[in-house]
């Protein structure tokens, strides 16, 4: 497989100012008595972010490997499949962030974890569903009792 240094600089140098952007906006959260809670949580995310981003950009940038001509080129897309499945893609997660307020954290994601699997071409059809259903279980059970964060329960009106 060949490596484009360029790319994975830039990819770096796009996760440490993306780890910035959530240790900066997580600051202005409440701080729990007890636990990470929701402000601690995100703050060592965006630390571990910080840390992998500079990781992956810190060897290139001093290896010297982006001398040279930086080029951007457009080549199109080879499969117009796959345009279409990350524009379905971004419309599910818009839609999974309006309603999981509404439906709850475990109603809804299962179905939405599930619906991507299918997406995007995972056809072991019971795995993909234990996976969809254990999964968001056992983070909801992580953040309530372990984090305190509450995440989003169903209510009807």
């Amino acid at each position: 497989m060949k490596e484009n240094k360029v790319a994975d600089f830039f990819i770096g140098i796009g996760i440490v100012v993306f780890g910035i952007v959530v240790f900066m906006l997580s600051s202005a959260l409440p701080s729990a008595p007890t636990g990470l809670g929701s402000r601690g949580y995100p703050m060592f995310l965006a630390i571990l972010l910080i840390v992998l981003g500079l990781t992956l950009a810190l060897p290139i940038a001093l290896k010297g490997e982006l001398k040279g001509e930086l080029k951007i080129q457009f080549s199109g897309f080879k499969d117009p499949h796959a345009v279409i499945k990350i524009a379905v893609c971004v419309a599910m997660s818009f839609l999974y962030v309006f309603l999981v307020a509404r439906l709850g954290f475990l109603l809804l994601t299962p179905i939405y974890l599930f619906g991507l699997m299918m997406l995007f071409g995972y056809r072991k059809y019971v795995l993909a569903s234990v996976v969809s259903i254990l999964l968001p279980v056992g983070v909801f059970f992580l953040f309530t009792r372990v984090f305190y964060v509450f995440l989003p329960t169903f209510r009807l009106f």
